[in-house]
């Protein structure tokens, strides 16, 4: 077993950083969902699932960020 190194001996430099985060029920705005079934192509749902972090949904997570930036950004410019 390893012998565990202690840093007693250097100065801490400790500063208070002011609390700059909203509270955790304004972190995600709710919005109401849909769910909706969806043929994409076997080349495209790859692609997302190779660039998720893991876990079984998190590929959906990211094509409905996907989605929901698109809409966010090209809905607004339509003056209807």
């Amino acid at each position: 077993m390893k012998k565990r190194i202690k840093y007693s001996d250097e100065p801490m430099m400790l500063r208070v950083v002011p609390d700059f985060l909203p509270p955790p029920d304004r972190l995600r705005l709710k919005q109401s969902r849909v769910n909706v079934t969806l043929e994409v192509a076997r080349e495209s749902l790859d692609f997302y699932k190779t660039h998720t972090r893991g876990g079984r949904d998190g590929y959906r997570v990211l094509m409905q960020q996907l989605l929901d930036l698109y809409a966010s950004r090209y809905g607004k410019s339509k003056a209807g």
